[in-house]
């Protein structure tokens, strides 16, 4: 018998298909140590993907041998990629008039897009991984402005779980750019004239 119950917006791939790769990211924020590997069980992540630019933080336990450590001790697996996807640069072609970083700039470079490539590879391979940072809020972090909206190009969804671990948010479609416009196109009125 069918259910008729509409499926949740948020939900997840099955955890029984092993084929049923998946991209999350989160932000250790304030959070413990402890409660990060115990957000990382409840979705089933197995890899995280430090996308810091420097994998250090006042918080010691963040800082990339100590979260390293943790993460072996609860199995979830770790994989610093900030060398390629993190959102700072110091190099000045990348950066905008203010001295911001250019993420339309960073997208292009080769470590991006081998780092993307990375990921890619573990999604179709079947991996559940979380991409991490310090900021807890996606939609300021370079998480979703410029790794999830490269991944979304790829018709990769990014699901960000949100500052109370509870609320999974898909990568918005509007951080997407939209086509450029289209005034200078010839007038295409004359191809439907008899």
């Amino acid at each position: 018998m069918m259910d008729d119950t509409p499926e949740p917006q948020h939900s997840l791939p099955s955890a029984t298909d092993p084929s049923s790769g998946q991209i999350f990211s989160l932000g250790y924020g304030h959070r413990s140590i402890e409660g990060l590997v115990e957000i990382l069980h409840r979705y089933q992540i197995c890899w995280i993907i430090d996308v810091r630019s420097q994998p250090r933080s006042r918080r010691i336990e963040f800082c990339r041998n100590a979260i390293e450590s943790h993460l072996r001790e609860a199995e979830i697996s770790y994989l610093f990629l900030g060398h390629q996807l993190g959102g700072r640069t110091s190099v000045e072609r990348l950066l905008d008039g203010e001295g911001n970083p250019d993420y339309d700039l960073i997208e292009l470079t080769g470590p991006f897009q081998q780092g993307l490539e990375r990921l890619k590879k573990g999604y179709f391979d079947g991996h559940r991984m979380a991409l991490m940072c310090g900021e807890l809020d996606a939609d300021t972090c370079h998480r979703s402005r410029l790794i999830g909206r490269a991944l979304l190009r790829n018709s990769i969804d990014v699901l960000h779980i949100g500052a109370d671990a509870e609320v999974l948010t898909r990568q918005s479609r509007s951080i997407l750019k939209p086509p450029p416009p289209t005034d200078d196109l010839a007038d295409p009125s004359p191809l439907f004239t008899r």
